[in-house]
Order: structure tokens, then sequence, then C-alpha cells
């Protein structure tokens, strides 16, 4: 019998467990196991039961590889590794020899590797596995063997996947089979194309020849469907479309929630009304934490009665958030102490553990907490045993002849000394036969059973479990050091994970986003949501020789895992959702987007907006009436009003001396004279609307890729775009290198036939330090400050050879005209090539000192005043008026924020208003 129920909603799929698991018609002693995609859902639903008065004795909960009895990896590497030993030295293995090159420490990870692709080969590629290499055949060994259920029911509580060979497994039990499957709409869904297939489909129809007619007619069929959707299912398909299309009895149940969620179940899009999602742009982790903090504040604000359980936040990986987590919802300061932290590495019982294995000598195992609890020691009195280790055990005893005076050990800590020669010794025999002695695998476990009993208190069941794991190895007979196991056991540890808990309290849940994370909340919030950390890269297992092939069945990749998670974190919460990423690069300071998950989000709804944090928790923003989200930190608040109350310094008294030392990437600028005031005077740095369409459409700025072309050949750009590129779809990472590349020859190719040489090209560098010049390269030379007039130096760098990487325009001559007159002032004639139009022009002009010194002076005005039109510099090259409507109608985002000509003295309300101080 098989039975499906589908909705939308996970707390209505727990109630229709609840009415199948206890159903009063059915036979009372029937064992009943419940499959859950990870093991933390059990607490939950075991909650739901026990609200509802419901007995859960005779409950069994599994994961489906616990079920289906599928041996771990590190079982599964330990076998690969023993039998690539005994066969090394066969024909069939001359590639394996020759990749090892006589250094074992390649085993084990080859081992592991090959463990991956073996449970890949078992669970996907059942129908090729006649086509595997020789060698991989020796090492084959068949794990999917038929496993002995007694007749029971097997409830499947949102599972979205099962593999090939699992299926194969459950159609030879004599099983009840339920599903509870979340189905995000109550159309059907199971041909819906995602853009990546249906390009795919449109290139295979292209090259069958099919008629366009027939090509357009499937392309309006295929475009007509929710894009969010089509995007995400792909991991949860396979079984959807099995389960419906078998004609299998089949129960709907939906309901309405947030937006969202109704667009996916309806098929629609809605923009007119409100979506509940927030986005938020933090600089750090930390400030994203603090973010977190308070729009949970205000939700117990807004709502005095909204509970713990009814809130969950999730990221890609939650120990990266850890320390930051416990520094602010830890910190006096806060009143939200209560916490649950789960998925963080190995707990600190099992790190004793693992030190105690691995140590060097017995004072390593001495200093654990465990060893100490076991026999109620502590750390001073360790120290006494190192003491007496040093002196010698023998001098010690010795001592005990001598007069009062001359001993080194009081007649009262002779009890001690006798444990700590009793210990020390044990500790030692044991060290000594996990270094050298060879023994039976049965005899490992025994000993390791009893190191652990004897020296440490140690209470987990995983750790016995894992001990009992070890004896369904098939070489149960043949002797090794204690060095072959442990790399494994080193890996066991490393997949333990523990739970952090702040008080006994309940709190607020932590956890890792995955497709078991999410239980039905009123409020779901999501960490972590940018470039690099979600969905996961695609890595290719090099050593799976099938996947490719025939009769491989779909893999899911962490890929399409981390989508589809996505999907059901949308489908979740019933009052609102809270997505955060980190924008800045904590390694190099560069931008980070939004996930491409989230992107499509914002596409999708056409009216979410990210929220741009400022880098302080205490900036002025949070405390004024408009802030939408204030600072959480009071503390801070009240410091920097404490400050505030000193005598204000005005923007005009920190510029009463104007600069007199100028940076030419400073003069490079002038060309925007409101980007340049807001920049010098306000340190405020805006992105421009071009910028991100060009970063939203290919992830990369190309313009800053064709000016790499001074330093590198373009097969060395796009060899560095294609490494550092983040564009997740092959599809439209291809279309922007094709794109690139054709920018990058047509401009190397112009500058070849003007014989610019990028090897060549002289510069001039103006250091402050400087005294005297010198040649610090062939092509490169260091000189003193730059004069002009009895007022102003410059200093930086200056190339000789100028490259302009865009077309011979007044505006882009405007952006050069610094550069121009100093080139005219250095060296005459001076050449700028346009690589863009392909052009060289010549351009000289006179009297360049006097204009370099009035742009000066125009430059020291723009640190008071960002007016563009006060000066008339500019007209040497340009027409005020064109240049005045091109301002004007700029969607320049300095330009709009700090005001135009007619309202000066309104910008400079603005600016005293947002960046002096707090109001």
């Amino acid at each position: 019998m098989k039975y499906v129920f589908l909705s939308n909603s996970s707390s209505r799929l727990l109630l229709g467990l609840e009415e199948t698991l206890f159903d009063k018609t059915k036979p009372p002693l029937r064992k009943r196991f419940i499959v859950l995609p990870h093991k933390r859902d059990k607490e939950a639903i075991l909650k739901s039961f026990l609200s509802r008065k419901k007995a859960v004795i005779g409950l069994q909960f599994f994961t489906l590889n616990e079920l289906l009895k599928f041996e771990k990896e590190t079982l599964i590497a330990l076998e690969i590794e023993y039998l690539i030993n005994e066969h090394l030295n066969d024909e069939e293995f001359c590639e394996v020899k020759r990749y090892i090159d006589n250094d074992q420490k390649k085993i084990p990870p080859l081992a592991s590797s090959l463990a991956r692709t073996f449970r890949s080969y078992e669970l996907y590629g059942l129908d090729v596995l006649d086509q595997m290499s020789r060698w991989q055949k020796i090492l084959w060994k068949k794990r999917l063997q038929t496993i002995s259920i007694p007749s029971c029911e097997i409830h499947f509580f949102r599972i979205a996947h099962i593999p090939e060979g699992a299926k194969r497994i459950l159609e030879q039990l004599d099983a009840d089979l339920y599903y509870y499957m979340l189905s995000p709409t109550q159309y059907y869904w199971g041909d819906l194309c995602s853009d990546r297939q249906r390009v795919y489909l449109q290139k295979t129809f292209q090259k069958k020849n099919a008629p366009q007619k027939e090509c357009d007619e499937f392309d309006l069929y295929a475009r007509d469907r929710n894009p969010l959707l089509a995007n995400s299912i792909k991991y949860s398909v396979d079984l959807f479309t099995d389960l419906v299309d078998q004609g299998i009895e089949t129960f709907e149940s939906y309901e309405e929630g947030l937006r969202i969620q109704n667009d996916l179940l309806y098929f629609e899009n809605h923009k007119d009304m409100p979506s509940n999602i927030s986005i938020h742009a933090t600089a750090t982790k930390r400030r994203e934490i603090e973010v977190l903090y308070n729009n949970i504040l205000s939700l117990f604000h807004k709502d005095p009665s909204l509970k713990f359980d009814e809130i969950r936040i999730y990221a890609p990986s939650i120990k990266e958030y850890f320390s930051h987590i416990q520094m602010v919802f830890e910190s006096k300061e806060s009143i939200l102490h209560d916490f649950v932290v789960s998925d963080l590495p190995s707990s600190i019982p099992n790190k004793d553990l693992q030190t105690a294995l691995f140590a060097k000598d017995p004072f390593e195992i001495f200093y654990t907490s465990s060893f100490c609890e076991k026999f109620s020691l502590n750390v001073k009195q360790i120290d006494r045993f190192k003491d007496w280790h040093t002196i010698g055990v023998d001098q010690v005893i010795m001592s005990l002849a001598l007069p009062f005076e001359e001993k080194t050990v009081e007649i009262s800590e002779t009890p001690l000394l006798e444990t700590f020669i009793t210990l020390y010794e044990a500790c030692l025999d044991a060290l000594n036969t996990l270094k050298y002695k060879e023994q039976t695998l049965e005899e490992w476990i025994l000993f390791l059973r009893s190191f652990i009993e004897n020296f440490l208190e140690i209470d987990d069941q995983s750790i016995s479990s894992y001990l009992g794991e070890l004896t369904t190895l098939f070489f149960q007979d043949k002797k090794f050091p204690f060095s072959f196991l442990k790399p494994y056991i080193e890996e066991f540890f490393q997949a333990l994970s523990y739970t952090y808990r702040s008080s006994k309290n309940p709190g607020l849940i932590f956890s890792n986003l995955g497709e078991g994370s999410i239980i039905p909340v009123k409020h779901l919030f999501l960490l972590g949501m940018d470039e690099e950390c979600f969905p996961a890269k695609y890595m290719e297992n090099p050593i799976n020789e099938l996947s490719s092939k025939k009769g491989y069945y779909y893999e899911p990749s962490v890929a399409d895992k981390d989508r589809y998670a996505f999907l059901t974190a949308l489908l979740t919460p019933s009052e609102s959702l809270t997505i955060s990423y980190q924008n800045i690069h904590p390694d190099d300071g560069k931008t980070l987007i939004s996930s491409l998950n989230v992107q499509e989000l914002i596409d999708y709804t056409g009216d979410l907006e990210i929220f741009h944090h400022f880098g302080s928790s205490f900036h002025p923003y949070y405390f004024s009436k408009k802030a939408e989200y204030p600072s959480y930190s009071q503390k801070e608040y009240k410091l920097a009003e404490r400050f505030q109350k000193k005598e204000e310094i005005k923007p005009q008294s920190i510029l009463k001396e104007a600069l007199k030392r100028w940076n030419i990437k400073d003069l490079a600028n002038l060309h925007e004279p409101t980007r340049f005031y807001a920049n010098k005077s306000c340190g405020v740095y805006l992105k421009t609307a071009n910028e991100d369409e060009e970063f939203a459409f290919s992830y990369l700025n190309r313009s800053s890729f064709r000016k790499k072309l001074e330093k590198k050949s373009a097969e060395e750009v796009l060899r560095e775009f294609d490494q550092r590129s983040t564009i997740q779809n092959p599809l439209f990472k291809k279309i922007a290198i094709d794109e690139l590349k054709k920018d990058l020859i047509e401009a190397e190719e112009f500058l070849h036939d003007h014989s610019w040489d990028r090897k060549n090209c002289k510069k001039i560098t103006f250091h402050p330090d400087c005294k005297k010049s010198f040649i610090h390269s062939k092509n490169h030379t260091v000189m003193p400050p730059l004069k002009i007039g009895d007022q102003y130096e410059i200093i930086g760098t200056l190339p000789l050879s100028y490259v302009n990487f865009g077309k011979d325009t007044k505006k882009e001559l405007i952006k050069l005209y610094p550069y121009l007159l100093l080139l005219n002032l250095i060296e005459k004639p001076s050449f700028v090539l346009f690589t863009e139009e392909e052009k060289k022009r010549e351009i000289i002009l006179d009297d360049p000192e006097k204009k370099l010194s009035s742009l000066l002076d125009y430059a020291t005005l723009n640190l008071f005043d960002p007016c563009p039109f006060r000066s008339d510099w500019h007209r040497v090259i340009h027409d005020e008026k064109k240049w005045e409507q091109e301002v004007l109608t700029s969607d320049d985002p300095y330009i709009q924020v700090y005001g135009m000509k007619e309202n000066i003295s309104k910008f400079q309300t603005i600016v005293n208003e947002h960046y002096q101080g707090l109001k």
C-alpha cells in the first residue's frame, strides 16, 4: 500500500502524519517507522504529538540511510584502503600505484574519495556498474544488500528526494509506504522547466532541426510557469513525479499565507501586495548578528505574546556565526540571553578523547578535563605529577628515606604519588599499544572501549555506536597498526556535532539551513545569504567515471539541495521572512552581492529593496526618527551622545587650510564634483545605478578587467576572470566570458597595432618622502613631489603612455583632463590611445602649469561645496550648456542626493543633518 499527502504547509503535513499514525482502525501493535531528512526534526514532531496527548510509544525515527542500513562512507573508505594495500602490486592497479608513487599518505584521502564515489555508484549508477575501470571493479563490493524489515508502516515525512538505489530496496519490502511531501503549489509542477533546462532543450531542438513553429510553441509553454518555483525544484521533482504519475492514492491540503506563498500556490504574482520579506546587507558578520538581534527585539516589542519557538534562525554554516552570537546575545546589555545553537563541531568530551588517542605522552591525557573528572584530580595536582616526572620517579621515592628538610615529596603526598605512578605506567602502556602494536579489528575495538572506560569520563552514545559499526568491516581477522584506523577516526570526530545551550531555559534556536531544518514558525531569519556561501559551489568528482554515461540516474548536487532548502524557507513562516548577508568580503574587502536565489526573489517580487546597514551600530541614522531599523546598542548610543555634547566641529573648520598636496588619483575624480565632495569631505561612497546593472547582469565590471591589459595579456585577464567569477549558471558565465573575450582581444590588437608594449611603458612616481630623483627600474622613475606654483604639490604615479579604454568624447576628455595637463607639463607631445574607437590622438594644451593651478583651486573649492558650475576650467574642452543639461538629467546618485546648482544651500543643510553628529 502507498499513500501520498501533499501540502504547501508543514503544519498540515504534520497533522496528516498524526492522523495516519494514530488511526484507530489500524492494528495497534504494528511497527511504525518515521523517516526524516534530519534527526533534529524528531524533537519538534514528538512535541507536537504530546501537545495533543498522543501516545508516542512504539514510534521509531530514522534517517533514510539508517533505515536502509547504508554503510557509512568512513567505513567504506577503511575497506577500500585495506583493498588498495592488498592489490597495489597487481597489474590492474598500475594507475593507482603511479599516483601514490610510494607515498603512503596519499592512500587515505584516495580511499575517502573513492568511498564517496562508490556511494554515488550504488545509489545512482546501478545500471552502469559494468562500465567501471578494471581497478575500480576490483575495489567495488556490492553494498546494496536485501535488508530484513518486518511487516510495518514507513512514513516518509518531508523527504524530498529518494535515490534510485533506495527506491529499489523499498520496492522489495513488505511495508505500507506513506509519503508526506511539501508541494509549493496546488497545480501539477512535475514538468516545469528551469531557465537552464529551457535553454538546453531549445539547443537540442535546434540540433535535431525541429520546425521553428514547434520550437516557438515549446518555448511559449516552457515560459508559462512561476520562475521562482521552476528554478528551485530540481532536487524534489523526481520523487514527486514518481508518486503522482503512478496513480497512487493522493490527498492534498493547501493553505494561504504570505504573498510569496500565495503566488506560488496559485502560479500568480501580485506585485501590489505587501510581501512581508525584508533583506539586509551588512559589512561584517558581527553587524549581521547585531541587526538580527535588533529585528528579533522589535518583534517582541510589537507582539509581547510571541514565543521563542515561533522564531527560527538558519545559516548555511552556523558555526561561522557562533562567536558573534555569543558576543551579542550573551552581552550584559542583551535581554535575549536564552538561545540554542545546534550543528556545531565536535563537543568538548569528544575533543578529550581525540586528544587522548593521538597523544604523544601521558601528560597530554592527564590535562584533559575528562581524565581529571574520572580520577577527581585538578590542574595543580597534574602540575605536581609533572614536577616528579622531571626529577625522576626513582629519585622522588628515594627522597622519602632522607631527612625531613631534604625530601622532594611530603609524606602526605604519598597516596598522590602512588596514583601518579599507576596512571602514568597505564597510560604509557596504552600509548605504546597505539603506536607500535598490531592487532585485529576486534582487538582494536575492545582496546578502544577499555581505553575510554579506564581513562576518561565520557558517556557518548555516538562513540559507542561508531565502535559498533566497525564490527561490520570484512577484514576482521587481519592484523594492522592503529595508524591505519587513525585518519578515519579523525574524520569521525570532525563529522560529530553538538548543541550549545546558553541556559536551561527554552530560547531562540540557531541551526544550519538544509532540507530537514525547516519547521513551522511565525518568523524566519536566514543569515549568510551572499554569493560566496549560498548556494554551495559545485565540485566535480574526478574519480567518478560513470556520471556522464547512459544509465546513470540523476544525482543532486549540493547547489540543487540548497536551492530547494531556500524554496522551503519561503514556504515556512506565517508572518515574516528576514534575509541578511555580508556585503564586504572579509579577506580582500571587495563587494559581495546577495545570493543568486535572493536575486531571483528580488526580480520576481519586483518591489523588494536591500537595506544597506552602516558599519557601526551607533551611526546617527539609527537614532533618527525616520530610522526603520534603530540601533540595538543603547550603551554605544549614550557614549556617542556624551561625546557629541562637546563643541561641534563643522567641515569648514576642518578644511580651513586648503589641501596643499594632491594625489593624482584624487584629481581623477574631479569630473564628478558631487562625488568628489562626498568622497573627500564626507567620506561617503555610493554605488551608481550603472555599476549595479552591470554587476547584476554579469557579476563583473568588464571595464576594470579591460584596464588590466595595462599589466597583463588578454589570456591572463580571461583566466583571472574565470577563476574569480561567481556566476552559478554556466550559460550566463559563457556569455560573460565571450563578451569580455571580444572586448579584450579587440583592445589588445589595437594596442599592438600602435606598438604599445606593456613591458616598455614608462611611468613616474612623485613620492612625498623622495628628496632626489632616482631610477627605480628600467621604466620607472621616482621623483620628489611635483610643485605647481607656490601653493600646491602633486604626488602619485603618472603613466607616460596613456591608454583610455573608452571613446574619444568630450565627457571622456573631462575625466582625462588632469592627466592631460600633467602629461603636457612633463613631456610633449602627449598621445592618448582610445581602444573602444581604435583611435590615437595627440593632445597639446597651452600653459599646462597655469591651468593645473586653476584646476587645483577648483578642487579646493569643491572640498566646501559641490557646485559643478562655479569654475571655468571645463569650458576649455566642453560647452557649458550641454554639460549642464547632461548633469541635470543624470541618474548619478551623488547628484541626486547632494543637490544641484539651484539648491546648494539645501545641500549644505542635508550634509549637516546627516554627517555632523547626533541630533
